[in-house]
């Protein structure tokens, strides 16, 4: 349960001074100050949706918003006391058709695009008409008091429930009851009501063209190409998932009773009762198990039924598909381009483009480099040459410099001969 209304209005951001502002009187600031009259509107629209979609205001629920005599004391709060603008605010977006009275909401048969260009001509209509447009607050509270359909909460429950339903359904799954889609609603937008269900499956099935609902059936369009509305089809799987749905309630009352009666019996063997009272809760327990019996084999023949029917619409919808592809494939082969005698032109004409190819690239192949031979001997007559030029000696290197004079040391005697001249041996040898 959210918190109380007076906590989630402490808790705005524009708690304090600037509340004040916002709930003050706003009966002649339409003309006075356009700008901060709509800024103010704009921000008790997105309040009020607010509050009623997350349940700030028990009277109201999440799609319809009540508005009574005793609103301004709810909604007020210590720091800037009793809104006092609470009716003129609801009447200009009333005017905006941000808020539709249940009754004409659900009466309406214009669309969307109708109720948003009567929105658009309603300024214009009001000025004709010279309503006076600066009537206090307490005196448009007679006019206002009722319920309110909140359109931006409807539109987006709406958006909610759509998204997850799945992409692809047969007409099997199509079909649901109200109580199913309330089920489902429910779950994303806790307190739904009655009121709030018809106002959704009527912007459903007016407004976004999602769903078909006849009495309890509801036939889900979304997705589907298949968008006709309730018919025979639909009205029989309908009933024959009531009908399933009933039995099992029935199978499973049954059993808990055949238990109740067991249960009994013993106990008043337990307490020595008399022996009747035990044998008459004993024979209800076996018209309880034969009536169970008969149930049972009931829900096993609907539950074949329902199984069958299930593998017809599948069976149904790959027909359809298999129609389909038989017409976009004979629309693609009508292409002239794919045309027999266009294709055999066109293969023919690629075979000989295949074979032109590859003569071409058997003679650029096929023909001989230069003549090797030439290259070989001019080669060889290279490496001789290079091999009979001398050696290009070396650059001598830098010699190191000779290490400090070390004090002079006494060496043997060298042996005392001189060594012969070269013209002495020419000589030697000559003689």
């Amino acid at each position: 349960m959210p918190p109380p209304l007076a906590a989630q209005l402490a808790a705005l951001p524009e708690a304090g001074t600037e509340l004040v502002s916002l709930y003050a009187d706003m009966s002649g600031q339409r003309h006075s100050n356009a700008g901060a009259f709509r800024q103010r509107v704009a921000w008790w629209s997105s309040t009020l949706a607010r509050a009623c979609w997350e349940q700030w205001d028990r009277p109201s629920s999440p799609l319809v918003l009540r508005v009574d005599a005793d609103m301004p004391n709810r909604w007020a709060v210590e720091s800037a006391g009793r809104p006092l603008c609470v009716a003129v605010v609801v009447e200009e977006l009333a005017r905006q058709r941000q808020l539709i009275r249940v009754d004409e909401y659900g009466a309406s048969s214009v669309s969307r695009l109708s109720r948003a260009l009567r929105a658009i001509g309603a300024p214009a209509w009001r000025w004709l008409t010279a309503s006076d447009e600066s009537t206090s607050d307490e005196a448009l509270w007679p006019a206002v008091q009722g319920a309110w359909v909140v359109v931006a909460n409807v539109e987006r429950a709406a958006q909610q429930y759509l998204a997850t339903l799945p992409p692809h359904r047969t007409l099997f799954e199509s079909v649901v009851s109200r109580a199913e889609v309330q089920a489902r609603v429910s779950d994303m937008v806790p307190g739904l009501g009655e009121t709030d269900m018809a106002v959704l499956l009527t912007h459903l099935e007016r407004d976004r063209h999602a769903i078909a609902v006849e009495g309890d059936v509801v036939k889900l369009l979304h997705g589907r190409a298949d968008t006709r509305g309730i018919g025979e089809q639909e009205r029989g799987i309908h009933a024959t998932k009531q009908a399933h749905a009933q039995l099992t309630r029935q199978v499973d009352e049954l059993r808990a009773r055949i238990d109740r009666a067991q249960a009994q019996a013993a106990d008043a063997l337990r307490s020595k009762a008399p022996r009747s009272v035990a044998t008459s809760y004993l024979r209800t327990k076996k018209q309880l198990e034969d009536m169970l019996a008969k149930r049972v084999g009931a829900l096993e023949t609907v539950s074949a039924l329902l199984l069958q029917m299930e593998q017809a619409t599948g069976d149904a919808d790959i027909l359809r598909a298999y129609e389909t592809s038989e017409r976009t494939l004979r629309t693609i082969l009508a292409d002239p381009a794919l045309q027999p005698e266009r294709v055999d032109a066109v293969v023919d004409g690629l075979a000989e483009a295949l074979h032109a190819q590859e003569e071409v690239h058997e003679a650029v192949h096929a023909a001989q480099p230069a003549d090797t031979e030439d290259l070989a001997e001019e080669l060889a007559a290279l490496q001789l040459e290079a091999e009979r030029e001398p050696a290009t000696p070396e650059p001598a290197k830098p010699q190191a410099a000779p290490p400090a004079a070390e004090p002079a040391r006494e060496l043997p005697a060298a042996p005392q001969h001189a060594p012969r001249q070269p013209e002495a041996q020419w000589e030697e040898l000559l003689e």
